[in-house]
């Protein structure tokens, strides 16, 4: 190796290589070849040239390579944030179209004020099929006192329009109203709509509640529930009724006016269904009607009123009890008891001499499947129930 002296520079020959050293200020080293030119000073790691010698760095070039490492580095983590950026930019693309039909309302509810008692209630609701398939209607169920139909039959386009009109009948109604109908359609997201329509009824007259049922009573019995009576009706007295099973009066109470039913004492046995027929002051509505219904029992009463067997199987063999009371004033004597057809066996047990029985009711095994359909037959010594006669109700099935 030489070392040539260039203006107070020295240059390091060695071989095809060549290196030039250039000292500023006698305190940092530069050295100059065709690719790099870095200052020197690192003191533990180099080899250093004094005045008369040449100082060599030997991490230099571990520097360099790590340098570049962190260049590359930050070069990559900069092109994928871009490139994260620029997707994150794009326009998003448009919803797919809805391919199912959709039912779309108005309105669902309908408020139609204060109107008097016996108006016809009407309104439409309309809807529109915003779906990419035909809606269809498949049923639609008004309330009580209501009847609502669809405009159409036919299934209704995609973007067509349809209606469901409901009429009400307020003549038996006061009070406020909600009345609701149920709409079902092919809509996959929502088969059932409710609509509803809601309001007051002024009532010139009215019975509350409506119609009575007052349940098992006896000859001479009065209903424990009475009627309520509103608007202006007859003064108090006898009301008419329409058939021979009960009696109704009218009479003012503390609580306001109330009619009274009861049973009448020669009352024929059994159910029975009635009217009581009220006069009003209304010149529009002169008689107001309230249906009663119940049934009238005897001096012997039988519970439950029917024998059910359920759903059994040909190998079971099952019983049932029925429960005999005397309500009258002389002791009742039970003389045989059967079923027909002769499908299992009835033993009848005193609780109470002459006031209360026991019937313990026994189907036999090895019916065979199919619908029990049979009777209960109580003969006794009451002269107007002098038998007495209960279903029996079942379902044999096979033995799975």
């Amino acid at each position: 190796m030489q070392r040539v002296s260039i203006n107070g520079s020295h240059t390091l020959r060695d071989g095809p290589k060549r290196r030039d050293l250039l000292r500023v200020d006698g305190d940092c080293l530069f050295e100059h070849n065709e690719r790099t030119a870095r200052p020197e000073g690192r003191p533990p790691e180099e080899r250093s040239v004094s005045k008369g010698s040449a100082r060599v760095s030997k991490g230099r070039f571990a520097e360099n390579r790590q340098s570049l490492q962190r260049s590359l580095l930050t070069a990559v983590l900069a092109a994928a944030l871009a490139a994260l950026a620029h997707a994150c930019a794009r326009p998003s693309l448009p919803p797919p179209a809805v391919q199912a039909p959709k039912i779309t309302f108005e309105s669902t509810g309908y408020d139609f004020g204060a109107v008097d008692q016996a108006t016809k209630v009407t309104h439409r609701f309309g809807f529109r099929n915003s779906g990419g398939l035909g809606l269809k209607l498949d049923n639609v169920r008004a309330s009580c006192s209501c009847a609502a139909t669809a405009s159409t039959a036919a299934a209704i386009p995609p973007g067509a329009s349809g209606a469901v009109e409901v009429t009400c009948d307020t003549a038996n109604t006061f009070g406020p109203q909600n009345k609701t109908v149920t709409v079902y359609s092919n809509d996959p997201a929502q088969p059932v709509s409710v609509l509803t329509l809601s309001g007051r009824v002024r009532a010139e007259a009215a019975a509350d509640p409506p119609r009575v049922y007052v349940g098992h009573l006896g000859r001479g019995q009065t209903a424990p529930n009475d009627v309520r009576i509103l608007g202006e009706v007859a003064s108090a007295g006898r009301v008419e009724t329409s058939g021979r099973s009960v009696e109704a009066t009218l009479g003012d109470t503390p609580k306001g006016r109330r009619l009274r039913v009861a049973i009448k004492n020669d009352a024929p046995l059994g159910a029975f269904a009635e009217i009581a027929t009220l006069p009003t002051g209304s010149p529009r509505h002169p008689l107001l009607a309230v249906p009663i219904t119940g049934v009238v029992d005897g001096n012997v009463v039988v519970s439950p009123a029917q024998v059910n067997f359920g759903v059994i199987t040909s190998s079971e063999q099952i019983s049932r009890v029925v429960g005999v009371q005397n309500r009258g004033q002389h002791p009742l004597r039970i003389f045989a008891v059967r079923l027909r057809p002769a499908i299992g066996t009835a033993v009848v047990s005193p609780l109470a001499a002459g006031q209360e029985f026991r019937i313990t009711v026994t189907l036999d095994a090895g019916l065979h499947p199919g619908k029990i359909s049979g009777t209960l037959e109580v003969d006794t010594d009451d002269p107007e129930q002098a038998r007495i006669e209960l279903p029996c109700l079942g379902r044999v099935v096979e033995r799975s």
